[in-house]
């Protein structure tokens, strides 16, 4: 793009996020979400938490409750094309928070 002058670059940029910003991400996004089982999804998939310390908050003894609630949600998404789709887009916001244009 330097080559060519009068035109303008956009680039995307990915932010590197520390650990503790993509779990504060990753809160805030499951924080928008009714249902505990896609909480626990975003925080431990897309957050990156561990899952002991996700079964604790919900009340949970050890990190193996945790473990099966994942089980369970990514089993429907395989036969449920609308779960699917609502996880593509949680992904996809997650992202959309962390990365930035820069002009």
């Amino acid at each position: 793009m330097r080559q060519k002058p009068g035109q303008e670059e956009v680039k995307w940029e990915a932010r590197q996020e520390s650990p503790e910003e993509r779990k504060a991400m990753g809160r805030e996004l499951a924080a928008e979400q009714a249902e505990r089982a896609w909480q626990i999804w975003v925080r431990v998939k897309l957050g990156g938490e561990q899952r002991i310390e996700v079964a604790r908050e919900y009340g949970y003894r050890e990190g193996s409750a945790v473990t099966q609630a994942l089980k369970r949600l990514e089993a429907a998404v395989q036969t449920q094309p609308v779960l699917a789709g609502r996880m593509k887009r949680l992904r996809r916001g997650l992202d959309d928070r962390m990365s930035s244009v820069k002009t």
